[in-house]
């Protein structure tokens, strides 16, 4: 799929853990302090995950 430069994937290497993250640890209220082995453990272990991605 992809509109206007940007794609949705369900393909995990897609996926920029460094950019997810922050925004969890930095910005969401609800997951603030959260560590980035703990959201690549909660990637690794969910079975779908939808990626929101820019093309270059």
């Amino acid at each position: 799929m992809n509109s206007n430069g940007f794609s949705i994937s369900t393909n995990k290497k897609y996926l920029d853990v460094d950019v997810i993250h922050d925004f969890l640890n930095q910005e969401a209220y609800w997951s603030k302090g959260i560590t980035k082995e703990t959201v690549i453990k909660s990637i690794e272990n969910t079975t779908l995950c939808f990626g929101f991605i820019r093309g270059k």
